[in-house]
């Protein structure tokens, strides 16, 4: 929690902008921290309507080598009508981060719509997808799938080499029609494919993702 809370405050910093964070209803301990610390950075919070447990991440670690992970709450969270003022801020966004773990809020008609909008109006979107979530909507920038999650979606098989992977992007950026392009699925290493449809040279190394 600290480090993401950390991240947002210097991005702020350095970017000299408002971050805005629309979380569901912080009904828990865990929760209500995490709105405290993120309100302390100057980072704005905005009640999404959804109704649910905080998702944890709990790293356990001896002698500074991490041991194993327990994960707890978070399950898919009830959605209500979203609060206006959580529209305005997602429809005057100039940029959107869309990460919602496959918990309801990305697939909510009309936080889609505000999305969509603001994309059409020439905000950066951002797309984490995720097996359990919707598909990005359309004018999205990038589109960031692991190499599993990119699988899944386009119904490939298990194939890891770097060719393969460059036509399972390929194929993602005909069916999820962003404007950029889908960005790597993320493996060993991430082609990203732009708005041409074709792969971009130079693929760097990425290194593997955790499970989520």
């Amino acid at each position: 929690m600290r480090s993401v809370v950390r991240c947002a405050s210097a991005l702020a910093a350095l970017l000299a902008c408002q971050i805005v964070a629309a979380q569901t209803r912080f009904i828990d301990d865990a929760g209500r921290t995490v709105a405290a610390m993120l309100q302390h950075s100057n980072v704005e919070v905005v009640d999404l309507g959804a109704r649910g447990t905080t998702g944890q991440k709990v790293r356990l670690r001896a002698g500074g080598q991490p041991l194993l992970r327990v994960d707890h709450g978070g399950q898919t969270a009830e959605i209500d009508a979203p609060q206006p003022l959580v529209l305005a801020r997602i429809r005057s966004a100039r940029t959107i981060l869309v990460s919602d773990y496959g918990r309801g809020m990305a697939a909510q008609p009309q936080i889609r719509d505000a999305i969509s909008g603001a994309a059409t109006a020439g905000a950066r979107v951002v797309w984490d997808p995720h097996p359990r979530g919707p598909a990005p909507v359309a004018g999205t920038r990038v589109v960031t799938p692991n190499l599993a999650e990119a699988q899944r979606a386009a119904g490939a098989a298990g194939d890891d080499r770097l060719p393969a992977v460059a036509d399972l992007a390929i194929g993602l950026r005909e069916a999820w029609p962003p404007r950029g392009g889908p960005g790597p699925p993320r493996a060993r290493r991430a082609p990203v494919v732009g708005g041409g449809g074709t792969p971009v040279p130079g693929a760097h190394p990425a290194g593997p993702r955790a499970a989520r």
